[in-house]
């Protein structure tokens, strides 16, 4: 069966987050900004909450027809406020219009779409 233009797929992305930005939405308001480093080691679960919302927020207001399927804290790349940043892996679906709006090279998402087609051009190779 060959797939249409139609057809959902599911991608998995990076979402890139500045530390200080995380710790404004994750953390109390009296708390101080800093802790956003100790909330991801010991309870990424409560980062993971506060991003999916603000994630699925935005997926609504763009009117995209997607579905995140999962979201998860996976590393930050310094521990500094000032220019630290977490990243998150997130699995999308939907139709690749609608997820080429978020995801890709200056999107929400970070999303190599050159690589994607590549890999899903070996794998219809190697399943003929």
């Amino acid at each position: 069966m060959q797939k249409t233009k139609t057809e959902n797929i599911i991608i998995e992305a990076e979402l890139p987050v500045p530390l200080g930005e995380l710790a404004i939405y994750a953390l109390p308001k009296k708390e101080d900004v800093s802790a956003i480093v100790g909330l991801l080691d010991n309870k990424p679960y409560t980062a993971n909450f506060v991003m999916t919302k603000i994630v699925k927020g935005i997926i609504r207001k763009k009117k995209l027809n997607l579905k995140l399927l999962k979201l998860e804290y996976d590393y930050s790349d310094s521990n500094s406020i000032d220019f630290g940043v977490a990243y998150f892996k997130a699995r999308l679906e939907g139709m690749e219009k609608n997820l080429k709006r978020i995801a890709g090279e200056n999107k929400v998402f970070d999303f190599n779409w050159e690589e994607y087609k590549k890999q899903k051009s070996v794998e219809t190779l190697s399943a003929k």
